[in-house]
């Protein structure tokens, strides 16, 4: 089950931070010229958190596509399979997110945005805090649900 706020707030914010990412206006960049490596960990915390809190259960369900040579009769072309909203996390997050970002900058700004290996290492450490926080937050919430 997904909670909506969370969602639209997410995709809203990506939306922002995409933006932000791929921008060459001069105005924009003196925000984060100064800590950029700080505002790469901050904005990467951030989206961490409002992804894991995302995902109300602790396991999503996901479709998984099996191609036909490798499924019997019985077995449909996709197959749910679960995954705990923490390690899907961590592989969107931590992992994917963190270094395609620094490529896709590259790439997308045509240039004028530069790669650099210390922003993906502080995109993994956002993520991983974020990832954190998540984790800390869930249980708070799970805690006070119980003692009510």
């Amino acid at each position: 089950m997904i909670r909506y706020k969370y969602a639209v707030t997410f995709f809203s914010s990506v939306c922002f931070v995409v933006f932000l990412g791929l921008t060459t206006d001069a105005r924009l960049k003196l925000i984060t010229s100064t800590h950029d490596k700080l505002a790469h960990c901050i904005v990467f915390c951030i989206e961490t958190v409002l992804f894991t809190m995302m995902f109300e259960c602790d396991t999503v369900q996901l479709p998984a596509f099996i191609p036909k040579r490798l499924r019997s009769r019985n077995l449909a072309a996709y197959e749910p399979f679960s995954m705990n909203k923490y390690l899907l996390a961590f592989i969107v997050c931590c992992v994917c997110a963190s270094t395609s970002s620094e490529f896709a900058q590259q790439f997308l700004s045509r240039g004028k945005r530069s790669f650099d290996v210390n922003d993906i290492l502080a995109n993994f450490s956002g993520s991983l805090l974020g990832l954190g926080i998540a984790y800390k937050i869930e249980q708070q919430i799970q805690h006070n649900y119980e003692n009510r």
